[in-house]
């Protein structure tokens, strides 16, 4: 996946704990467009990859209120949004850490579709893995 994202030079990461309040720690932006890739930080297996906003019909870009921010911090997951599910299921899983990447696909500079670019990662991830990431249920 590296080589898929290493174009996007608007990016960041950050580690949670099950102890950390998610919406401190998350430094994702609120006013873009882009993928993240969240990873169990002691083994560095990939765990989940999702994505944020969608491209109209236009051309122009319509950015999830809150953008990536607001995707990881209050998207659905496990039933749940992921501020309340992560420790739970970090928990479940025995993992003590995860280190999240974020990327903005869609700026001025740079008009790639965010679930596109989920998809490339994705399809890298199964061709090598032969399964999707633990926490993709499904695509």
């Amino acid at each position: 996946m590296k080589d898929i994202l290493s174009r996007y030079l608007q990016k960041g990461e950050f580690s949670y704990s099950k102890e950390d309040k998610l919406e401190k720690k998350c430094n994702a932006p609120k006013d873009h467009a882009g993928v993240y890739i969240v990873k169990d930080a002691e083994t560095k297996k990939t765990l989940y990859i999702g994505s944020s906003g969608k491209v109209c019909q236009n051309g122009n870009v319509r950015i999830r209120i809150g953008g990536i921010y607001d995707r990881i911090v209050n998207g659905k997951q496990f039933n749940e949004r992921r501020c309340y599910s992560w420790p739970v299921i970090m928990s479940e899983q025995a993992i003590n850490r995860l280190q999240i990447e974020w990327y903005v696909t869609f700026n001025d500079a740079i008009k790639h579709i965010p679930a596109f670019v989920e998809a490339l990662c994705i399809q890298q991830y199964f061709e090598a893995e032969g399964v999707l990431p633990k926490w993709n249920i499904e695509l």
